[in-house]
């Protein structure tokens, strides 16, 4: 598998810098506001460590607990825990930023951050179980409070056009993506290369980590919420109310879900799928950001020069990509047959279907979706879909399920299917009430993670 890994990846980086190059002489001017690109190179800096020390532990993560002989339902375990406890705490995250001060806790996570990476040296069972737990929660708070933070600073601070900010995260998406495919090649070097050990990536982002701590805790000022009158229940309330009066919000919503629950199953599954035929993880990984990259470009490239195309066209196009693939990997992921070539394409084409995804529904949220109650309303969604995604993984994914993965894929094609079938009807509905004047703030704040 190594040269059609090999191959597949240098296609796809030059497939998506020519999509860049397309995509950057059809948007306007960059801005050349001195104050303003002093202050965003001081968040970038940061930022841009920060996502590189996150990616290079993604390619190995599976890899690491299978090369400690633990079963794959402990595997699933591990997983499912660290990952669902995230999700519980997602709606509580910005609420800890704006009382305790987003820096304090960007620098806090940053540490936790370190620790847990520590800890995966140590191959005892309980404590891979903490230190999953303890790296879903930094994740959590390092990324939410640093676009917290910047925000923040944007508007509070510096008194700079609203507009502006989708240009510092257009930025983060485009490097994030740019970055996570550095990252694969740099922990297949490490891990494959230069150590045949897969603890290696999870050691090396350690000083990037105390590197970005550093910066932020020195170059950032603290900032804190200034309206803490919105308890966390009415929140909560707000955003189903805006659920239930708005159609448009409520499939934007369910899309978004299904989406969301299948990439959380594919995070999972698609080591255990290749890794029995040997392929070098970290160019595979590197590979499948490539073509999530190209993705978002082609997402970008299509709204940009065809002027009948919406991003409403986009998500349906990604859904359909997703639908096949998985159906495709229903039938190739058969314990009895072998397929691993066709199962690498299917994989690589749902990341540039997600590419694709992540593009669009940043700005279809924006447009749809009011901002005060955008993360009530995307928690109300994400949520129970991601955690039945973990019950179908420790139920369907156990040692005594000889068909656990093949039942998988068929459920994600089942949730992809129905994300079809969501985005034809979204095309055609249009917001039941006018959604409040706002800039284009956060159009690519899913973006900056897979």
């Amino acid at each position: 598998m190594f040269i059609s890994t090999t191959l597949t990846f240098l296609s796809l980086l030059v497939f998506s810098g020519s999509l860049e190059t397309l995509v950057r002489r059809k948007k306007r001017a960059e801005n050349q506001n001195p104050q303003f690109l002093t202050f965003q190179k001081t968040y970038l800096a940061t930022q841009f460590v920060i996502l590189l020390a996150d990616w290079l532990q993604a390619p190995y993560n599976y890899k690491l607990y299978s090369s400690y002989r633990y079963t794959e339902q402990q595997i699933v375990i591990i997983f499912v825990l660290g990952h669902a406890i995230s999700i519980i705490l997602t709606p509580f995250a910005n609420y800890a930023a704006d009382m305790y001060g987003r820096r304090l806790i960007v620098c806090l996570a940053l540490a936790l951050y370190s620790l847990s990476s520590l800890l995966k040296v140590v191959n005892d069972y309980s404590t891979l179980l903490i230190s999953s737990i303890m790296a879903s929660c930094a994740s959590l708070l390092i990324f939410s409070s640093s676009q917290g933070w910047y925000t923040h600073e944007h508007i509070e601070s510096h008194d700079f056009p609203m507009e502006w900010i989708s240009d510092t995260l257009e930025k983060v998406s485009f490097w994030s993506g740019s970055l996570s495919v550095l990252a694969g090649v740099i922990s297949y070097l490490l891990a494959d290369l230069f150590s045949f050990n897969p603890v290696a990536p999870f050691l090396a982002s350690i000083p990037l980590m105390i590197l970005a701590l550093c910066m932020s805790w020195s170059n950032w000022t603290e900032n804190k919420s200034l309206n803490r009158s919105v308890k966390f229940s009415k929140s909560c309330v707000n955003g189903i109310r805006e659920i239930v009066s708005n159609r448009a919000v409520l499939l934007c919503g369910t899309l978004q879900a299904l989406f969301e629950a299948v990439i959380s199953i594919f995070v999972f599954l698609w080591t255990p799928v290749l890794d029995k035929h040997g392929p070098p993880l970290g160019l595979v990984f590197a590979t499948f950001m490539a073509a999530n990259l190209a993705g978002s470009r082609v997402n970008s490239l299509m709204v940009l020069k065809y002027k009948n195309i919406t991003i409403r066209d986009t998500l349906f196009v990604a859904s359909c990509i997703g639908f096949v693939s998985t159906v495709v990997l229903e039938y190739t992921s058969h314990p009895e047959k072998s397929f691993p070539v066709t199962s690498f394409f299917c994989l690589t084409a749902f990341q540039f279907a997600v590419g694709i995804y992540v593009g669009a529904m940043g700005p279809l949220q924006n447009e749809l979706i009011k901002h005060n109650v955008r993360t009530a309303v995307s928690s109300w969604f994400r949520i129970p879909l991601k955690l039945i995604a973990c019950i179908g993984l420790i139920s369907l994914h156990s040692d005594d399920n000889f068909h656990g993965t093949r039942k998988l894929f068929l459920g994600c094609a089942i949730l992809m299917a129905m994300a079809i079938l969501i985005s034809i009807i979204l095309k055609n509905t249009k917001p039941s009430a006018e959604k409040e004047p706002t800039a284009e703030t956060d159009r690519l704040i899913e973006s900056t993670k897979i």
